[in-house]
């Protein structure tokens, strides 16, 4: 009877049993990508931070002995269950192996960092060390549930970051929140065109007409109505598809010019007011597209629906052509001008199969925080609802926007994610319980300027396609009382942190803000309430210094030099 009990008991408690040997046994392929090997090491790698004393091993085989992670590109479960190549499962096999899955190899690294953030409860709040969230322990291997996911949109892409640039912290974080870019659309005339040598393929503007530098000169448009133009461009896309086989898309995207060939009269004006080209140019778009499909079949062509193109045409594009729709969508606060953009993806999604949209989210050039959770959320939803697939945003960042970037991969990967859920998560994980709520505040602060009071500014009255992020006048239009409430904020937050590595947060955002605070000051001629005193450009260049310390403020410390001027 004691021995009976004694094997129920084993029985009983067997992954208990199992996690009590620290030990793990990852299975993977040593011929696999080395992108899988590199996310397999990322994942031996934090496994052993989280829990030094484990024992980790590689082989081809599972193993009684261990904890079996088992990574598999072309599962049968994960080919049953998925259709696109950027989806992964997770999924229990028994008490003693998990397996990590996707149909394509991008799909499987994929759902390496899935494990460890759905599993493992990992997250990559920011780029950096800094901002790597680890558990203090690891409670399990396995899934709660059987994992099945894909993205809904399948173009995630938050420039400049870029997900293949190894050694780049920007790069990796976007990596591992997997981020990608699925469609070629980009100004991308003069590489299509840089071997040309005919004058008459390039658009006459107000009677001048020249061949431009293609190494250096965005500034022209072709004259799509040229002789030979179709011709030339199909031969030029044809012979780069057999070059490079593996490549699945083509960009048709226009310069970023106004220089459309002035010759032709009699044409209407887009809903900007600009001269319309659509015809002219989507038809050129059509004729290319189908001659390459003849000979490279099932390419993918993408394009900017950008300036004097920015309106459908009166007929439908070919259905591999997929257009990016340029807008700054934090435009919606205004209502008026959600409604418009949501008008003009119904034109498109009147004329093409799939369409894109190319958003602003600066960061860059901004001097003061830049939130604006809820409109982010209601525009994302809005236009997975309407099927857009493909998202593309000039995001630049500056960090000090906080969860941001964080939310927007989340809601790319899942729209009907609830965003308050998200952005809770993502203050407790980065400051702790205890500081997440007056960190909260502070962005709280700033998302009531920028969806709220900019609009009574005469700085939102400037506004296009994009704001203008290189005007810095609303600095004169923000009310005082938000830095004071906002440095409070910060302060409290510090003063609560919980462990030293909470308060180097907080203290990274800070410094940031207090810069912020300096050109704030300088640029309304007021003194620093904690100094007393007028605050001078040599203040504000020390505090920018000390800034680069930290790598990921590079991009920013180099625009700033750039594009500021007082």
């Amino acid at each position: 009877m004691k021995n009976l009990v004694n094997v129920l008991l084993f029985l009983c408690f067997l992954p208990m049993t199992v996690l009590s040997q620290q030990s793990v046994n990852i299975v993977v392929d040593p011929n696999s990508s080395t992108n899988i090997l590199g996310a397999v090491q990322e994942m031996t790698t934090i496994l052993k931070k989280i829990q030094p004393t484990l024992r980790i091993q590689r082989s081809q085989s599972t193993s009684n002995d261990n904890v079996n992670i088992v990574i598999k590109t072309g599962d049968s479960f994960a080919k049953s269950n998925l259709s696109d190549s950027d989806g992964f499962v997770i999924k229990k096999i028994d008490n003693r192996t998990v397996l990590i899955s996707g149909i394509s190899e991008i799909g499987t690294e994929f759902g390496i960092y899935g494990y460890l953030e759905d599993v493992i409860g990992v997250c990559w709040l920011m780029p950096s060390d800094l901002w790597l969230d680890l558990p203090a322990k690891i409670s399990t291997f396995f899934p709660s549930s059987v994992k099945i996911e894909q993205p809904f949109f399948l173009t995630r892409e938050l420039s400049p970051l870029d997900p293949g640039k190894k050694g780049s912290k920007m790069g990796e974080w976007a990596r591992r929140n997997k981020l990608r870019r699925r469609v070629e659309f980009h100004h991308n005339m003069n590489t299509l065109f840089q071997n040309s040598k005919n004058v008459d393929f390039i658009a006459s503007y107000k009677g001048q007409q020249a061949m431009p530098n293609f190494s250096s000169n965005g500034n022209w448009q072709p004259n799509f109505s040229a002789k030979g133009i179709t011709e030339y461009a199909s031969k030029e896309i044809i012979a780069f598809f057999r070059k490079n086989p593996t490549a699945s898309s083509y960009s048709l995207g226009i310069n970023d010019s106004y220089r459309f060939d002035t010759r032709i009269v009699g044409l209407s004006k887009t809903k900007a007011g600009l001269t319309n080209f659509s015809d002219s140019y989507y038809k050129w778009v059509n004729n290319v597209v189908n001659n390459v499909n003849k000979e490279v079949p099932n390419k993918t062509f993408g394009l900017l629906a950008y300036l004097n193109v920015g309106d459908a045409p009166s007929f439908k594009l070919a259905k591999n052509v997929v257009p990016f729709i340029p807008f700054e969508r934090l435009q919606w606060v205004d209502g008026q001008s959600a409604q418009s953009d949501l008008m003009m993806l119904k034109d498109w999604k009147d004329v093409s199969q799939e369409v894109g949209w190319y958003d602003y989210i600066y960061g860059l050039n901004y001097l003061v925080p830049r939130p604006y959770f809820k409109t982010l959320d209601n525009y994302i939803k809005r236009g997975a609802a309407n099927n857009v697939r493909h998202y593309y945003a000039e995001f630049y960042p500056n960090w000090i926007d906080g969860p941001k970037g964080w939310l927007l991969t989340k809601l790319l990967w899942d729209p009907n994610l609830p965003s308050e859920n998200l952005l809770d998560t993502w203050y407790t994980k980065a400051f702790g319980t205890r500081s997440s709520k007056s960190m909260k505040a502070f962005y709280g602060v700033w998302e009531n300027f920028w969806t709220v009071d900019v609009k009574k500014t005469a700085w939102w009255k400037k506004r296009k396609i994009w704001l203008a992020f290189s005007d810095t006048s609303y600095l004169k239009e923000i009310p005082q009382d938000n830095y004071a409430h906002s440095l409070s904020y910060l302060n409290e937050a510090l003063k609560n942190a919980e462990n030293g590595q909470y308060k180097e947060r907080i203290q990274y955002l800070k410094e940031m803000f207090d810069f912020q605070c300096l050109n704030y000051y300088y640029v309304n001629n007021i003194s620093n309430p904690i100094t007393k005193n007028k605050v001078n450009k040599n203040e504000i260049e020390n505090s920018l210094q000390k800034l680069r310390r930290y790598e990921i403020n590079d991009v920013f410390y180099r625009s700033y030099k750039k594009a500021i001027k007082y």
